[in-house]
């Protein structure tokens, strides 16, 4: 942990990325290590950074990590420095590959910088075959809990909405569901619209913890709601958003009622 100044603050956002056997893997070998901490102090200096999910899926190959760590050819920064300076993102290469092919991913690859080894490497990670299920999966099964992203900003003006999906969505579902009744004239779910930027995303992430807050200062709420949701966890599946929407192959692999239930 000595070995680089921001490792303190580093190992806390690795663990979203890692699990704790390989973010173990990589304390172990303080050259890998010391680039990752860099390359997530790059991540961090911007909200929604566009390479996130591509840094995420590479540092979960050791192998494919290694070839990452190299400098590249132009300059002293490592390939992966490369490409989140680049702001390449996976949802851009799955959609390079898609159209035009392996080869020209690699090409762009090698055309920003990276050295021939690490820009294959990552193709052949694209070509894996990893589909959304998938890091569902991975995800939802980790051995720790995956944090919430730091927003530089404290979040304002949503009490009205907020006491909407509470009033009119939380409490009557929750109270149908304690009574194992049904009524389609209550609303079963809240659609959060607008154009881009004004919030979206930002709300879906922190609307329990909102929802919370506000039933916490309300008479007459269950009890057993406000203990269930002290639990909950927020799974938010952004499927178009800062160039990381799912592709049209990703969506072709899964099933009715998975995309069904990817539902915002």
């Amino acid at each position: 942990l000595h070995l680089h100044p921001l490792a303190f603050s580093a190992l806390q956002i690795l663990q979203r990325f890692l699990s704790p056997e390989r973010l173990q893997q990589l304390i172990e070998k303080p050259k890998q290590f010391a680039i990752a901490c860099e390359v997530v102090k790059l991540l961090e200096e911007i909200e929604d950074h566009p390479s996130r999910l591509l840094v995420e899926r590479l540092m979960q190959d050791g192998a494919l990590w290694s070839f990452l760590t190299m400098r590249e050819r132009a300059s002293d920064k490592s390939n992966c420095e490369v490409l989140v300076r680049e702001g390449v993102s996976w949802a851009s290469l799955m959609a390079t590959m898609g159209k035009e092919g392996q080869g020209k991913v690699q090409s762009e690859l090698e055309r920003i910088g990276l050295i021939s080894g690490a820009a294959q490497a990552i193709v052949q990670l694209l070509s894996s075959g990893l589909t959304l299920r998938s890091i569902l999966t991975q995800h939802l099964g980790a051995p720790v809990p995956i944090a919430q992203p730091r927003f530089k900003f404290t979040f304002v003006s949503r009490e009205e909405q907020v006491r909407q999906y509470c009033d009119q969505v939380l409490l009557p579902r929750f109270r149908l569901f304690r009574a194992q009744q049904t009524d389609k004239a209550t609303f079963a779910a809240a659609f959060i619209y607008g154009q881009s930027g004004i919030g979206k995303s930002r709300l879906s992430r922190d609307l329990i913890p909102l929802a919370l807050g506000y039933l916490q200062h309300q008479q007459g709420v269950p009890s057993e709601l406000l203990d269930f949701m002290t639990r909950c966890s927020t799974l938010l599946i952004d499927l178009a958003h800062n160039g990381e929407s799912v592709s049209v192959d990703e969506l072709g692999t899964l099933p009715a009622d998975v995309i069904i239930g990817l539902r915002v």
